[in-house]
């Protein structure tokens, strides 16, 4: 719950919800750019989404997550670069594809995330556990644009930014921890060489 939280927090909270605060302190691009990046994104997810399926069917799930926090960390570390083209045909395209980078790692994330908690938990807890993951989701759309709001106000922009990156790799690193814990089927592993063999 607390790779996922620093997942959500600084993927879809910040992306979906200061978008456009970050648009006018750091990226600097036009809001008719802003709509045809999430144009973009929504259109990779839908195109993306069932090659996706099929790929995250031959990996770990936990390696799925991980690729995802980083296809995240990737895209906001271009962040601060898209910048310094303030208005200008060149920035405006990189805004759009850093929207398209956050679509990758979004396909990668919706077929794991819920199914992997699923699987972690015992029938009479499932209800319980689904609630628990989804308002993670909730919690970090509030608190994210509140810290936002603050840092943005103060003209530190990089800051957030920096957070936002350094949220991204902590969530990799939590991954990487849950991997160790997590049978062979849970993490749809192919080999159980280098897994325990219980299950959570």
């Amino acid at each position: 719950m607390v790779a996922s939280g620093l997942l959500a927090f600084a993927g879809y909270a910040a992306v979906n919800h200061r978008t456009c605060r970050l648009r006018d302190s750091v990226i600097h691009s036009t809001p008719r750019t802003i709509a045809w990046a999430f144009g973009v994104n929504t259109g990779l997810i839908v195109v993306l989404q069932p090659f996706a399926l099929r790929l995250v069917g031959h990996m770990r799930r936990s390696t799925a997550l991980s690729l995802c926090a980083a296809v995240f960390g990737s895209g906001l570390g271009g962040s601060r670069d898209r910048g310094q083209f303030p208005r200008t045909a060149a920035g405006n395209v990189l805004v759009v594809a850093m929207f398209g980078v956050f679509g990758l790692g979004e396909v990668l994330l919706a077929p794991v995330a819920a199914p992997l908690v699923t699987m972690m938990a015992r029938a009479e807890l499932q209800g319980r556990y689904s609630a628990t993951a989804s308002s993670v989701f909730t919690v970090m759309s509030v608190i994210c644009p509140s810290l936002a709001g603050v840092l943005l106000g103060a003209g530190l922009g990089d800051v957030f930014l920096g957070i936002l990156i350094a949220c991204c790799a902590a969530s990799i690193a939590g991954f990487a921890w849950m991997r160790g814990s997590l049978s062979p089927r849970i993490d749809n592993a192919k080999s159980t060489r280098s897994l325990p063999a219980y299950e959570v």
